[in-house]
Parts: C-alpha cells; sequence; structure tokens
C-alpha cells in the first residue's frame, strides 16, 4: 500500500537564513529573483498551514531585495511601519499586505474553487 507522505508542518526556523552573501548575489543577479519568487510560491501551496511569521518573513526576503526604501516610496508605507509589518512579531492588516504586494508585482485574489451554480 503506497501511504502518501505528510508535509512536515513549516517553522519560521525553517526558514533558510538571508544572509549577506544571498542579498549581494541576488542584487548583483536580479534575474534569479523570479527563482526565489517561484519557490516562496511553491511553498504556500505545499504548506497550506504555514504559520503567519514563515510567510512574512519570505515577503520581507523579497521586500529587501526590491530595497524597503524604494517599496516604502512606491507603497506610500512608512519604511520603518514595514520592518515592523515584516517581523516575525509583524500583525499587519490586509491593507498593507495587498500594498506590499501590489508593490513588489502582485496582486492578492481569492478564487473560488467550485462555482456554485445561480
Amino acid at each position: 500500500m503506497n501511504k502518501a507522505k505528510k508535509a512536515k508542518k513549516l517553522n519560521a526556523a525553517d526558514l533558510p537564513s538571508f544572509n549577506e552573501w544571498e542579498n549581494t548575489y541576488y542584487r548583483k543577479h536580479p534575474e534569479e529573483i523570479p527563482y526565489l519568487e517561484k519557490e516562496f510560491l511553491a511553498d504556500l501551496r505545499k504548506h497550506p498551514d504555514m504559520p503567519i511569521e514563515v510567510f512574512l518573513g519570505a515577503l520581507r526576503r523579497l521586500a529587501e531585495l526590491y530595497g524597503m526604501s524604494k517599496l516604502a516610496k512606491k507603497t506610500s508605507i512608512n519604511r520603518v511601519h514595514l520592518y515592523q509589518a515584516l517581523s516575525p512579531k509583524g500583525n499587519p492588516t490586509v491593507r498593507t499586505v495587498n500594498k506590499l504586494l501590489d508593490g513588489l508585482g502582485y496582486k492578492l485574489t481569492i478564487t473560488p474553487i467550485n462555482q456554485l451554480p445561480l
């Protein structure tokens, strides 16, 4: 009998550290950032019960690569507020997350799985 593997629960500690070397690499190779984004989106699909601090950490990683000051100007969100919202203890509003995603080139959407007959 072939049992499906149960997905390991993801914790904030599982998020790889993003050290200065990696920041430097991605800044020198911005064409590689979409692969990082793709990996992040795949993790969201694989781990639907992902703790919010892991999600915020991944968003912070992308925001730092984009440039927090640049993102703050683009979204009209104070840079300090961005850092606070994306911290492990951050508690951003949907509006803040939506503005942040928009600034990074994404759109927050809700799509029905099954259409109800009218």
